[in-house]
């Protein structure tokens, strides 16, 4: 995808996000519309993740980061991609991962992972996300001026 596609696709989704809330669940619908999108766009969307070493990061409790660099089918991908996705109140219930509780990696990235990644939440050579945004970004998504800033950064 170009990098005006995500950009459409983003816009589209914080639009619906906007009118239909954010709230107890809905999160994992607008994930939903997201994943279709984005993995079809490619024709073996686990061959190319694994062949650019792409790792999908949960929390496992008590407060352990774990990441997976292979999955056994697309479904599997899927759904360790909404546990690294999974924000209580926001999303859906998920189910057990590999037989154990997974929610958002965001709850226990901060240890010696945070280096070694480039795309997570956090600090890094050539990014910085907020790990504390401000309720309004929490609780409503980013304008199109605020986004449109952040792709120029």
């Amino acid at each position: 995808m170009t990098w005006i596609q995500p950009r459409e696709l983003y816009t589209r989704l914080a639009s619906r996000a906007r009118t239909e809330g954010v709230w107890y669940g809905n999160m994992t619908n607008i994930h939903e519309e997201m994943l279709d999108t984005i993995l079809v766009s490619v024709e073996n969307p686990i061959k190319v993740l694994q062949q650019r070493k792409f790792g999908i990061g949960i929390t496992r409790f008590p407060a352990t980061y774990e990441t997976y660099h292979s999955w056994r089918n697309i479904r599997h991908l899927r759904h360790c991609l909404h546990c690294s996705f999974y924000v209580p109140l926001y999303c859906s219930y998920q189910q057990n991962l590999d037989g154990r509780q997974a929610i958002d990696d965001g709850f226990s990235n901060d240890g010696p992972k945070i280096s070694t990644y480039d795309i997570i939440i956090g600090r890094g050579n050539t990014y910085h996300i907020s790990m504390f945004p401000a309720f309004s970004e929490v609780v409503y998504p980013p304008s199109n001026i605020d986004i449109d800033k952040k792709i120029d950064e």
